[in-house]
């Protein structure tokens, strides 16, 4: 069921922009109509119905900057112009690749750009069925693209590059990006891309980096005294669908992403070709308690989010580099579920295993996730020989 309507736009709504002459200052919304409640699902606006195409740029701009757009047009389209900073996923593969999308908690509605009525219809659709929020879908028009390029032209982006609508571990965030709350010693001080000590902490770095043996998808062919392999290595374990291990090397780490679950490992090295980051990292599909790939002091960083195999604690202290870090987030008692210990930390636990005389423990924290549950947020590095 469908109906259209017309709904005055709030007078505040187009500050942040002059707008160009056009026939009227309203909206015009098609609203996608529950029949059981009939109550609105998402907003739909038309950029070459009688609108103010200030306000839709206004409004597409504040989206802008939260990182949920959504262009669900093809490759050569959002190659031609697209709405900067938008992320682009292509109608036909969404549901292949809904996993990329941020759950609606952490971002709100998302805006969904797109070229035909009926490829936002499908968008909408795929995103509803996955519990994701859409706030608008945004019809493209000639006249959309001449107000932009005319009034907003820095809203206007051109070329492949499709930005992350996505977001890493919280943990990882806050030790490689610190804001002005992070202790000056609660971050990792080799991350290529906030510090030039790589070198000095780690020492020798033009070593072969080391592989794993059952490897999916693909690797870095390049030599090992090349700059590339001058790369810090990160091993992430549990690395799961991959974004932890996607981020790290588009900061520029050489990843290794580790996990047992083949379809998980797919989509890892799916995301890693998105975001352009195939060439510095290896996933490898590994029962880490069936076999350890590694030899000791390999790893100048090695990542643990939501994976616990009690075993392999000394295994993990045993491959971090002198001046290495290890970053652990998992549940803690009390958390509901897990219920057995054997999957949930207790409090302190970390601290105890990757603490002295090995390592310097330079975070112990406890924070609450969305649903309740407590997790911790531990990082420690270890002494240099």
């Amino acid at each position: 069921m469908e109906q259209i309507s017309s709904c005055t736009v709030p007078p505040q709504a187009s500050v942040c922009f002059q707008p160009k002459p056009v026939r009227n200052t309203q909206v015009v919304e098609m609203c996608d109509v529950r029949e059981d409640t009939g109550s609105p699902v998402t907003k739909w606006i038309a950029t070459d119905a009688d609108v103010d195409l200030s306000v839709v740029a206004h409004w597409i701009s504040s989206h802008q900057h939260r990182r949920r757009l959504l262009d669900v047009r093809d490759r050569t389209s959002f190659c031609v112009r697209h709405i900067a900073g938008s992320s682009n996923i292509p109608v036909e593969e969404l549901q292949a690749r809904k996993y990329e999308l941020p759950a609606s908690a952490s971002v709100g509605g998302l805006c969904v750009f797109a070229d035909t009525k009926h490829h936002g219809r499908k968008a909408v659709e795929i995103l509803a069925a996955s519990q994701r929020g859409i706030d608008y879908v945004v019809l493209e028009s000639p006249a959309f693209w001449d107000y932009l390029t005319d009034s907003a032209a820095h809203l206007v982006g051109t070329g492949p590059k499709s930005s992350r609508i996505w977001d890493p571990s919280p943990v990882l965030q806050e030790f490689l990006e610190p804001t002005g709350s992070t202790a000056p010693s609660s971050r990792i001080l080799i991350d290529p891309l906030t510090s030039n000590k790589f070198d000095d902490l780690c020492g020798d770095t033009t070593t072969e980096q080391p592989k794993c043996k059952h490897t999916l998808g693909v690797e870095s062919n390049q030599d090992p005294g090349s700059a590339q392999n001058r790369r810090p290595l990160a091993i992430d374990l549990g690395c799961g669908c991959g974004r932890d291990a996607v981020y790290l090397a588009a900061r520029g780490w050489q990843v290794i992403a580790v996990d047992n679950r083949p379809k998980m490992l797919q989509r890892a090295v799916a995301l890693a070709v998105h975001e352009s980051v195939e060439h510095c990292f290896q996933a490898s599909e590994t029962d880490l308690e069936r076999e350890w790939p590694w030899d000791k002091e390999q790893a100048d960083l090695v990542v643990c989010i939501r994976f616990l195999v009690r075993s392999l604690f000394p295994k993990i202290a045993d491959v971090v580099r002198p001046g290495g870090y290890i970053i652990y987030s998992h549940f803690l008692e009390g958390c509901g579920k897990p219920r057995s210990p054997k999957h949930f930390l207790f409090r302190g636990e970390l601290a105890q295993v990757f603490g002295p005389p090995l390592f310097e423990v330079l975070q112990d924290a406890e924070t609450i996730i969305e649903d309740g549950r407590p997790v911790c947020c531990f990082l420690a590095r270890k002494h240099m020989a």
